[in-house]
């Protein structure tokens, strides 16, 4: 759902793209600075989709009924 949306997708990498470029350049470690902004995204992502995962699982609960 999270890379579904474009405009959530587009923001969220461009802000960690920029934190990660300026601590990048304040400390002269880009590779540790975009590994540690890819590990947030991931994070991030990972933890988004798992809690949606469980929201569209107690829905369906109740979905499964049908009209009675």
């Amino acid at each position: 759902m999270l890379h579904g949306s474009t405009l959530a997708f587009t923001v969220s990498v461009v802000d960690i793209n920029a934190k990660a470029q300026i601590v990048a350049s304040t400390n002269w470690k880009f590779f540790e600075a975009y590994l540690a902004a890819a590990l947030i995204f991931w994070g991030l992502t990972f933890l988004i989709e798992r809690s949606t995962s469980v929201i569209e699982k107690r829905i369906n609960l109740y979905n499964r009924g049908g009209v009675a």
